[in-house]
């Protein structure tokens, strides 16, 4: 019978013994799972974080490589606290077109906005009155009205007044050019 109680001895040991090891093996595997579950859930953010400085990259690539040709739209921009450059564009049409086109006067004045009564009135856009100065032919006057008329800008030629010199067969007038103009800073 001791040999019984000695055998149960031995089977309770190893009953718990193996139970001791299931646990710890329960335990391990367990921490395990959760440390793989936190390494996915790193490798995901690793990835996002990756693709952000991915898209920043190429975005200051974008800004980097068209950094020229935006300084050159904004030159096509007339704005009111520099019309030096819009002003020079205007004077280079005149030389295209063979004319001697000068800028007489230069007011700002509000564009009047359209106001349906169903809707809210737009913004009103401050515009730039200008008067041109211009002299030459016949047919290169008309050609710098059509490249006037055909800018890139919002603008419209509120009235034209020209004479014919009968002496010198030169034309000289007056253009008043109405233009829309950006106001907001860079």
């Amino acid at each position: 019978m001791d040999s019984l109680t000695k055998t149960k001895k031995i089977a309770i040991g190893a009953g718990v013994l193996l139970i001791a090891v299931v646990g710890v093996y329960y335990v391990l595997l367990n921490n395990i799972q959760s440390l793989t579950q936190e390494v996915a859930a790193l490798r995901t953010q690793a990835t996002e974080r990756l693709a952000q400085q991915k898209v920043r990259n190429d975005v200051a690539q974008f800004l980097q490589s068209t950094e020229a040709d935006r300084a050159e739209l904004v030159t096509y921009v007339p704005r009111t606290n520099d019309p030096t450059p819009f002003l020079s564009t205007i004077e280079s049409l005149g030389q295209d077109a063979g004319v001697v086109l000068e800028v007489s006067s230069l007011t700002e004045s509000p564009t009047p906005s359209v106001i349906n009564k169903n809707t809210p009135p737009p913004p009103i856009l401050p515009s730039v009155e200008m008067v041109l100065g211009v002299e030459g032919s016949f047919e290169h006057l008309h050609h710098v009205l059509t490249l006037l008329e055909h800018m890139p800008y919002i603008s419209s030629i509120t009235q034209i007044g020209i004479t014919r010199s009968l002496e010198t067969n030169v034309w000289k007038g007056q253009i008043h050019l109405q233009v829309t103009v950006r106001t907001t800073q860079k």
